[in-house]
């Protein structure tokens, strides 16, 4: 288990989303993709190829998390919503994010549903992980990954 927070992003495809809801205030988003992304890398001091397994994540009770704005947890002022509803969908891990009815959550819907906020980011706290250097490879969980990649 580590204490490290890492965070990683998916942008929303073409701007607008097809799954913005007007009535909850909601959008259907992709939390987690087993494609590799790159990300920057402390123990290796580089960034790196990384992917998460959608197998792996554990969420909290309730299966409830906060929306953040920019990963912020020092303070509540810093709650737009909450991501819901977590689903399993082949290498993608899905969810409903809903905005708070509070202005900041609103401003963060509008910005959403206008297309001109694209990109989500999660946080998270891997328990377990594997480096596979340049040329080797190795099996994790029942599937081999070739190197480079985390």
């Amino acid at each position: 288990m580590t204490d490290k927070m890492c965070t990683r992003g998916v942008s929303i495809s073409n701007g607008k989303p097809a799954t913005f809801n007007d009535s909850t205030q909601s959008v259907r988003v992709v939390a987690v993709t087993e494609n590799p992304v790159r990300v920057w890398d402390g123990d290796v001091g580089d960034f790196v190829r990384e992917v998460l397994l959608v197998n792996g994540v554990s969420l909290p009770p309730g299966g409830k998390v906060p929306l953040l704005d920019s990963h912020n947890r020092n303070s509540v002022i810093g709650i737009l919503g909450s991501a819901r509803n977590f689903i399993a969908n082949g290498t993608e891990l899905e969810c409903e994010v809903y905005f708070s009815g509070t202005d900041a959550g609103r401003n963060t819907a509008m910005n959403v549903k206008e297309g001109h906020l694209t990109d989500f980011s999660v946080g998270y706290s891997p328990s377990e992980s594997y480096y596979i250097p340049e040329g080797k490879s190795q099996e994790v969980f029942g599937r081999t990954y070739q190197g480079p990649v985390k």
